[in-house]
């Protein structure tokens, strides 16, 4: 099973994906905080292996504010 890397400071792509990566851009932007509320309202179904952006082993509100705050950076 592949396990995905910590969330790098710059937000750039680095040709894996990284948690945080909600929409498997292969960047960290604001479509993957969009992804992360949409998942948490239930509007997607999506994979959110990436959205567990604090690697606590679930995506929940703490993970959203975590991404909002490494994008305000």
């Amino acid at each position: 099973f592949y396990k995905p890397f910590p969330l790098v400071s710059h937000l750039k792509n680095i040709g894996l994906y990284s948690l945080g990566d909600v929409d498997f851009s292969g960047d960290i932007n604001s479509n993957d905080l969009a992804s992360l509320k949409k998942e948490l309202l239930g509007a997607d179904d999506g994979s959110v292996e990436f959205a567990d952006v604090n690697n606590d082993g679930r995506a929940d509100i703490t993970d959203l504010v975590r991404l909002k705050k490494l994008l305000v950076k």
